[in-house]
């Protein structure tokens, strides 16, 4: 019984949902046949939150090749973007849009930082900073900033 890989997963998955027992099943694929090509512009790819160190910069060739809409990237403490009460700090960020930018993708920022000026103490517990019209301001400043790079804001890792 030959089935597309998708059929096979919904299948296993609804079966795997709704009994208990063993199943047995037997895949067959034929990699001579293919069903068309697949639009890779329908998903997106995903960036950094590991370090301030460029993870794309020397692939962005190879990237635009892949005709990227969207690379989603997540803003770190590492981007050190509120050094100290009313500073601002875009450099490594900046750095990271311009590599994005260059693939001809959209940047999607995911907001999951917690600058140490506003979370004194890295606690995944602690989700409100010590000030919220600081918070509010360095959005704000950030969004400003931003503006003709970044459509997109997602905010994460808060509880």
């Amino acid at each position: 019984m030959k089935k597309s890989l998708t059929g096979l997963f919904f299948s296993m998955l609804v079966l795997t949902s709704c009994h208990n027992d063993r199943i047995k099943l037997q895949l067959e694929i034929d990699a001579a046949v293919t069903n068309g090509e697949i639009d890779l512009t329908h998903y997106s790819l995903g960036q950094g939150g590991l370090s301030p160190k460029p993870m794309i910069d020397c692939h962005i060739e190879q990237i635009k090749n892949l005709h990227p809409k969207t690379i989603r990237f997540f803003i770190q403490e590492y981007f050190n973007l509120y050094p100290a009460k009313g500073k601002y700090n875009w450099e490594i960020l900046d750095k990271t849009l311009d590599a994005i930018v260059a693939t001809g993708a959209q940047p999607i920022a995911d907001i999951c930082f917690k600058p140490p000026l506003l979370f004194p103490k890295l606690d995944q517990n602690i989700v409100h900073p010590s000030s919220y019209e600081e918070w509010d301001e360095l959005i704000y400043q950030l969004v400003k900033h931003c503006k003709k790079k970044i459509r997109h804001y997602l905010l994460g890792n808060r509880q």
